[in-house]
């Protein structure tokens, strides 16, 4: 299938959805919500996930049959339903109702009483990513089960390697590899994070990503194309590997601007916690296809995965506690974190990439072994409120928020903590970067 004839399939599909019968999900439910609060002022109340027969038959048909070379040209694609506070005022009882099972809905209004209307916006992407108003009806009419297991056969989990297999392919990947830059993009509440270094061996040029995420969207009429800027210089990179700290759209959604060499690099990540999310387990089913993609086991306790030496660096990679910390979801916590370490003359600068795995998810891992913070933090989760006792401050030195400066990306006891007053960090915010839309850091 050439591009363009995949570009006219995915457009034919996405346009079928309106006279389609749909079936949804929900995906993310917004668990800090409070009924005994106004849900107008809470953003965003749930995001739905969106399949039709239509999709799921073009997925099937790559998933299964692209060994015969039947597909050429494939990328994942998100398609998903987003409800806000200001759009009503009792439905959050009625989706939390539905659990993890699916039903049977519409985009066409349905007259029947048991039909029931959500007015939010559609959010689609294979690129751009895209919202638009509307509505949809949801029955109360559960799918039969041998749909469901279809789904699920479609979608299914991708199985974790062994540490000692993970270890060995990562240590192969990047021996040699010193890191010396990390642009840090404007993508709003979102991480696209690209290391760049180089192969101490032969001097080649070296790319890593972690995260190809995009803007969560926890407000109506938010706009997008002030990420332009940084989308279009992540189109240019040549990634060697991809890392995803975990599998949240903000961390994921911005493959969809990717060229396809992208999916034709080796990625690692952890297990899908939230595995309720199509989206996510889309992207993971077509890398396995591909055969790109190494999943890693959660584990409740946080531990070091690996760790490669060269005379001058040291880059070693963690995963936190997979347990709800406070508000932080499991899938955060149980995130992966990339540690760097680069010795130049008389000088160490030291660096860490947290994802979304609050302090606590990795305090006696890391943090309660230290005296003082890094030189460069990646503050965890976009600032948002969580326990910070455990964190560790240094004077004058930098730590980024990916965030779109809202009150709450960073919250303001969290930019507290970071500040500590004036003794501890610089704190910058990803929606700041002005000149470029993107912070570049010095590892070294």
């Amino acid at each position: 299938m050439e591009k363009k004839d995949y570009n006219q399939k995915i457009k034919k599909i996405f346009h079928s959805v309106f006279c389609e019968e749909v079936w949804v999900s929900v995906s993310i439910l917004n668990e800090n919500i409070d009924n005994s609060n106004k849900l107008e002022n809470m953003g965003l109340i749930a995001k739905l996930n969106i399949l039709t027969r239509s999709m799921l038959e073009y997925d099937k048909s790559y998933f299964f049959e692209s060994s015969n070379n039947n597909i050429r040209e494939y990328k994942p694609y998100f398609y998903s339903f987003i409800i806000y506070g200001d759009s009503h005022s009792n439905v959050y009882d009625k989706l939390k109702k539905m659990g993890d099972k699916w039903y049977k809905a519409s985009f066409s209004k349905k007259k029947r009483f048991e039909w029931h209307e959500y007015r939010g916006e559609i959010e689609k992407s294979a690129s751009p990513i895209i919202y638009h108003k509307h509505c949809v009806y949801i029955s109360d009419e559960e799918l039969d089960k041998t749909t469901v297991d279809d789904i699920n056969d479609v979608y299914v989990s991708v199985k974790a390697s062994l540490d000692c297999e993970v270890e060995n392919r990562i240590k192969g990947l990047l021996n040699g590899i010193q890191f010396s830059l990390a642009r840090v993009y404007n993508v709003g509440n979102g991480n696209l994070i690209n290391l760049r270094g180089n192969n101490i061996n032969d001097n080649t040029e070296f790319n890593v990503m972690y995260d190809v995420g995009y803007h969560l969207k926890q407000h109506p009429y938010d706009k997008r194309n002030k990420y332009g800027m940084a989308v279009r210089d992540f189109h240019k990179i040549k990634p060697d590997i991809v890392f995803l700290s975990h599998w949240d759209d903000d961390h994921i959604m911005g493959c969809v601007y990717a060229q396809n060499r992208l999916f034709d690099c080796p990625w690692f990540a952890p297990e899908i916690e939230k595995t309720r999310s199509i989206g996510a387990k889309r992207l993971a089913a077509y890398l396995s296809v591909k055969n790109k993609l190494t999943i890693i086991k959660r584990d409740i306790n946080a531990r070091k995965l690996v760790e490669i030496s060269t005379p001058r660096s040291n880059i070693l990679f963690y995963l936190g506690e997979n347990r709800v910390k406070g508000t932080i979801s499991r899938e955060n916590c149980g995130g992966m974190i990339i540690e760097i370490k680069n010795d130049n003359m008389n000088k160490r600068v030291e660096s860490l990439f947290c994802g979304d795995v609050p302090y606590d998810a990795i305090k006696d891992l890391i943090w309660n072994c230290r005296k003082i913070g890094y030189d460069i933090l990646i503050v965890p989760h976009h600032g948002s409120k969580m326990n910070c006792s455990s964190l560790k401050v240094k004077k004058e030195a930098k730590a980024v928020v990916c965030g779109d400066g809202s009150s709450t990306r960073p919250e303001k006891s969290h930019k507290e903590a970071l500040e500590a007053g004036g003794k501890g960090y610089k704190v910058l915010v990803t929606q700041d970067a002005c000149k470029h839309s993107w912070y570049d850091l010095n590892l070294k």
